[in-house]
């Protein structure tokens, strides 16, 4: 990919070696974030312009080398923060609404901590929500339920 950049990170010991500068996935921007050792399994950058923090850990899905594309998009996706006990990103169901405990929108890809819960709910008031309503992560890693469906749900 011409005028890609690419990083090279090894997963060592639960820990990203080298810890260096993370260039922002806009090479037209001079900026950048650094990536810092914030515990013994965990690292963050910082993006030092708006100091906006992004977690990178090793996630055992590291791929070894990142490249920015043209429309500013990591390829693949960077890694991010995956706790031992975190669930993974439970999705939602295809005409369904994903909320937080408090009720606030919750549909950007995540890991959850084990106790966090994740509400559903159908986006057309024709559909019926078919299973649990509410879903936990629990202590071995792995959710309360499977998805619930949205029935009557109508694309288009």
């Amino acid at each position: 990919m011409e005028g890609a950049q690419t990083i090279t990170l090894v997963c060592s010991s639960n820990i990203w070696v080298p810890l260096q500068q993370f260039p922002p996935c806009k090479p037209e921007v001079n900026r950048y974030c650094d990536l810092r050792l914030t515990g013994p399994n965990q690292a963050y950058c910082i993006d030092k312009e708006i100091r906006r923090d992004c977690d990178i850990t090793c996630d055992g899905k590291f791929q070894g080398r990142y490249s920015c594309s043209p429309g500013q998009t990591w390829t693949p996706p960077l890694p991010y923060c995956v706790h031992p006990t975190d669930c993974q990103d439970p999705g939602i169901p295809e005409g369904a609404n994903r909320t937080n405990a408090n009720g606030f929108d919750d549909s950007l890809p995540r890991t959850y901590r084990e106790g966090e819960s994740v509400h559903f709910s159908c986006k057309e008031k024709d559909s019926l929500l078919h299973g649990p309503e509410i879903i936990t992560c629990g202590s071995n890693a792995t959710w309360s339920n499977s998805l619930p469906r949205c029935e009557g749900y109508r694309l288009g």
